[in-house]
This record gives structure tokens, sequence and C-alpha cells, in this order.
């Protein structure tokens, strides 16, 4: 698994243990709010979009964002 560490991040590719969480908040109209996405997304959906995922160009591949501990800002 491909990692990049940051001083308060940790960037790393997605796994399928991250889709349960990836569905809930893209079903959240609150992370939502401002984005194109308006239409709920089933589980079946984001299954689908994490297969497509091995189809597409290596530099493309989204990443997942974790952030550490730590308090972010001042």
């Amino acid at each position: 698994m491909s990692v990049i560490y940051g001083e308060h991040v940790r960037l790393r590719a997605v796994e399928r243990e991250d889709l349960k969480k990836f569905h809930e908040w893209v079903n959240d109209p609150e992370v939502t709010r401002g984005l194109a996405l308006y239409l709920p997304l089933s589980m079946t959906d984001e299954e689908n979009w994490f297969n497509a995922l091995a189809q597409r160009n290596p530099n493309e591949k989204p990443f997942a964002i974790e952030i550490k501990k730590a308090k972010l800002g001042s």
C-alpha cells in the first residue's frame, strides 16, 4: 500500500474497508453541500466505483486522507 506522510495528515491508497465510511459521507447532506453530487448512492454504487479503480491510470488513483490525532490549525 502506498503511503505519503505529512506533519498532520497521511495519504494512502483507498482500500475496500473504506467503502462503508465513504458511503456514509457521500449520503450525508452536510458533507456533500456545495458539491455537484446530489443523488444518494447505494453501497453497490460505492463497490462499483471501487472496482473501477483498478481500470484507471495509476497516476489518477484517489487517496484516502487520514488526519493525525494532533489538533490542526493554531
